[in-house]
């Protein structure tokens, strides 16, 4: 993060294309999620990107020329992926992937303790509630649904335990209801797709266990923004817009890091378990960071803010930072930061101070690492913080995969002059690369909602 925001334009990049599913030499259930990202070669820009599945010679077109997202229906068995790119001097060099599709599903690994697969079955992926989990009432539930036997379904609804009634679905391919109330003790929440002429596809289910309580109550200063649950926001909380759809969104090289960095965005992206989430993709060179942010309301006057977004990481052990910003001008002109980063170098939640005109992070005791987050999963995260009249900012809470953990001793002076309209909201995204080597690095956030009041 830099607080100039002058605009670098980093070198070309070599030809590449990336692969982000399926990955070589993994064991993936049908349908397959084909993912992969295309910058040209030979400091050309592509004209054509597609692939064909073993010797097939079905050539099957990217959503656009930089980019295939897509699922395809693949037999079990093992098979092999051809990524073909063309610019107008002719064919670049083909990327191949060799995967093995299983029978059933196939359970996603993650570093420390492996939570339970998820739940699946024909088309449904439930995201959550996980099996075996052990949550906190009110719950996120939340699946996706491709439908069964080769055919889109026609609705989607989900129901708890006995009870007979249906709960629908946001569409017919997506389930995403927040603030779901359920009593303590262990439950089961049935997930049921229909096709055309009323034919039900599998049903899968998901059995979870929840607590006798909410999660623990956040501390922190006085003024803090609420007991560290979205549920517990005041009446008068103003949510913003899904900011992932928003059109405005520009990215820059942050020249506050070392290195070089190119970045794309892609909306709607299709995902394992959303189609409207922003692909935020990053090419670097040794350390470089893509800074993507756009503004999106006006409130010169909020004293207290939380963040609640959906992350997804294809490869985290290339993301050497995560930074999710807030930036509100107040009506003095002044720019407060309300910047927080899960950081591999300190391995905590950081967040920004101001000393002497310059910005800097400082580590919290709340731990995080973005090289140990689960590859290929979506990663809930809520942030709370507030600020004074004095352009001191603390931060609250944070809520990380239902994990909710309170920040200590915070609170310090982050706001200075930098000539931005009053009012302003502002957020940015940025992804910093490996301190060492070159690489990419590909991001989704699935409704990314700022509160303030």
């Amino acid at each position: 993060m830099t607080l100039s925001g002058l605009l670098f334009i980093p070198p070309a990049f070599a030809a590449d294309i990336t692969v982000a599913s399926p990955v070589n030499g993994t064991t993936v259930p049908s349908p397959v999620w084909v993912r992969a990202h295309n910058v040209g070669c030979n400091g050309l820009t592509p004209n054509s990107f597609v692939y064909s599945i073993d010797n097939n010679p079905t050539l099957v077109q990217g959503v656009t020329n930089n980019d295939i997202d897509t699922t395809a229906a693949i037999s079990p068995g093992t098979h092999t992926i051809h990524y073909k790119s063309w610019v107008n001097g002719g064919e670049c060099p083909t990327v191949s992937t060799t995967f093995t599709v299983s029978g059933g599903s196939s359970s996603s690994g993650s570093s420390g303790s492996t939570p339970p697969p998820p739940a699946t079955g024909g088309g449904i992926v439930v995201t959550s509630p996980a099996n075996g989990a052990s949550l906190s009432s009110p719950i996120l539930v939340e699946a996706h649904n491709t439908g069964c036997n080769g055919k889109a379904p026609v609705s989607f609804d989900y129901s708890i335990d006995n009870n007979p009634t249906l709960f629908a679905g946001s569409s017919a391919s997506v389930i995403d209801a927040t603030g779901v109330a359920i009593a303590s003790g262990t439950h089961t929440i049935h997930f049921k797709s229909w096709l055309s002429g009323g034919v039900i596809c599998p049903v899968v289910s998901s059995t979870f266990t929840i607590g006798g309580g909410s999660t623990s109550s956040g501390g922190g200063t006085s003024g803090s923004s609420g007991s560290g649950t979205l549920s517990s926001l005041p009446s008068n909380a103003v949510a913003s817009a899904n900011l992932d759809g928003l059109s405005a969104w520009a990215d820059q090289h942050d020249t506050g890091t070392p290195g070089s960095s190119q970045g794309s965005m892609v909306y709607p992206a299709k995902t394992p378990s959303y189609d409207d989430a922003r692909e935020f993709y990053m090419t670097y060179s040794n350390g470089g960071g893509q800074r993507f942010h756009v503004s999106f309301d006006n409130n010169p006057t909020a004293m207290n803010f939380a963040l609640d977004t959906y992350v997804y990481v294809t490869d985290p052990s290339q993301l050497q930072n995560l930074e999710l910003d807030l930036n509100q001008v107040t009506s003095d002109g002044k720019t407060i930061f309300l910047d927080t980063q899960c950081s591999s170098d300190s391995k905590t939640w950081e967040y920004t101070v101001i000393t002497n005109g310059s910005d800097h992070w400082k580590p919290s005791n709340v731990p995080c690492n973005t090289l140990t987050w689960a590859a290929n999963t979506w990663h809930h995260i809520q942030i709370g913080f507030h600020r004074d009249n004095s352009g001191n900012v603390t931060h609250d809470w944070v809520n990380f995969d239902n994990t909710h953990s309170v920040f200590s001793n915070t609170t310090n002076f982050a706001s200075e002059s930098l000539g931005w309209a009053k009012g302003t909201l502002l957020t940015n995204v940025q992804l910093d690369g490996l301190s060492k080597g070159s690489g990419s690095v590909t991001v989704y956030v699935h409704k990314m909602t700022f509160y303030h009041w």
